[in-house]
């Protein structure tokens, strides 16, 4: 027996691994609203700012940039050492 798309089974099975929304804003928008504009996104989490209909940077709170340079650390590729 294989399992197609169209299988039951496949359709009730419940997805254990949710991926999480993706933020973003358009750097208009910034320009518009200013920078309370991308405080209002990063409450979610990391902000893609979209230029030219593009994703072009990712803007993250001092809190998770940290956990980043730490693990550059923890990989001898520290900047600051």
């Amino acid at each position: 027996m294989t399992l197609g798309l169209a299988d039951p089974l496949l359709k009730s099975a419940p997805n254990p691994v949710r991926e999480p929304k993706m933020v973003s804003i358009s750097a208009q928008e910034i320009k518009r609203r200013g920078i309370s504009a991308v405080d209002e996104a990063l409450r979610n989490g990391p902000v893609h700012i979209i230029k030219n209909n593009r994703p072009r940077y990712v803007m993250l709170t001092e809190a998770t940039s940290g956990k980043s340079r730490c693990l550059a650390c923890r990989m001898s590729a520290c900047p600051t050492s």
